[in-house]
């Protein structure tokens, strides 16, 4: 058998000692201090979700893990027949609008979509002496409509409509 002599375990305890020192422990006999202090803290960054209310439009994918304090872009907008899409808002009441540029996500939240009917105009034709022509009315904004009958004057051909008082820009219908 080996005997191990006093300096040995003198040795051993000055390496143990030097080792705590090192490690930050401030009392030797505390080895949980040492591993409390030497246990690495992970901030964790919190990510939330983005829900789109269409309110009766086409169906808009949400938007997941969006980091707190971010800002989001915008979906493609969504489609609902016979309306305008007016934009995203904060609440169901859409009385404050979501500004993609400068509003962040701070917690999990829903947008919801506006609608309004679209603006409707009334087409009318000057015949310029010929016989009248009726209005085409509840047109809106971007549609097409198809040319009214050709009106007619006596001694006159006529030779199509014009967007303006000086017949220079013929209609395209």
């Amino acid at each position: 058998m080996m005997k191990i002599s006093s300096q040995f375990y003198v040795l051993i305890s000055i390496v143990g000692l030097a080792a705590l020192i090192f490690f930050g422990c401030s009392n030797p006999n505390n080895i949980a201090e040492l591993a409390e202090e030497t246990t690495t803290e992970t901030e964790t960054t919190s990510k939330y979700t983005v829900n789109f209310e269409s309110n009766g439009g086409s169906s808009v994918a949400d938007i997941t893990g969006v980091t707190e304090s971010s800002t989001i872009t915008a979906p493609s907008e969504p489609m609902k027949s016979g309306y305008v899409f007016d934009g995203w808002y904060k609440d169901s009441g859409l009385t404050t609008a979501w500004d993609f540029s400068n509003d962040t996500v701070t917690t999990d939240l829903t947008l919801y979509a506006k609608w309004s009917l679209p603006t409707e105009y009334t087409v009318s034709f000057n015949s310029n002496g010929g016989t009248s022509v009726a209005d085409i009315t509840g047109v809106t904004e971007g549609s097409t409509i198809t040319a009214p009958s050709e009106p007619s004057k006596e001694g006159f051909r006529f030779t199509g409509w014009f967007k303006e008082v000086s017949l220079t820009t013929a209609s395209d219908f």
